[in-house]
């Protein structure tokens, strides 16, 4: 499994053009070998950037610069948040097994759309999770509109975290990686 965030800030006054997110044509082409061969491939996005306990701070630069990287899979990420605190997980798949909601970083979530795939979690009737089937080897493309998915509140509000959809995205990529054939370099 490989966890692709879009998260590279300058400090206040810093020069922009030194802490772009890029991606070149070399690294998408790995990437799209990678999920070809059969690799789970989480891609994030993220509005702000995050300070400690998920509290956003600055808005993000870069999260279109995902997009580069996105399309290729079919998932173009959009302007704008995601007005919610919260995802509510739909359909049957191992990563939302016993995990009715999600908790997002309220408006960090970048709004995106697929061409193909499955929708596994929706915020006021968006995408928040969503999982793209790439190349003939079974690779997968799991789209999370917010990076705070990947934490969760802490053990001072467990009923609101996310730690079995963490649990079960651990599972998954275990099994996963032990179906699929060795990727060559």
């Amino acid at each position: 499994m490989l966890v692709l965030p879009v998260i590279d800030y300058p400090g206040p006054g810093g020069d922009l053009a030194l802490y772009d997110e890029a991606w070149t044509d070399q690294e998408i082409e790995s990437l799209l070998a990678y999920v070809e061969q059969g690799g789970l491939l989480v891609l994030t996005n993220s509005a702000h950037r995050l300070q400690l306990f998920g509290l956003a701070f600055d808005e993000n630069e870069d999260w279109e610069d995902m997009n580069a990287l996105s399309e290729a899979f079919g998932v173009v990420f959009e302007s704008g948040t995601l007005p919610s605190s919260s995802a509510r997980t739909e359909g049957q798949h191992p990563l939302t097994e016993d995990q009715a909601s999600l908790v997002l970083i309220d408006n960090n979530g970048v709004p995106f759309t697929m061409q193909a795939g499955d929708t596994l979690a929706r915020a006021n009737g968006r995408p928040a999770v969503g999982m793209v089937e790439y190349g003939e080897a079974g690779g997968q493309v799991l789209v999370l509109a917010d990076i705070g998915i990947l934490g969760f509140a802490g053990p001072e509000l467990p009923e609101k975290d996310n730690l079995v959809f963490l649990r079960n995205l651990a599972r998954y990529a275990r099994t996963l990686s032990r179906e699929a054939p060795p990727a060559t370099p």
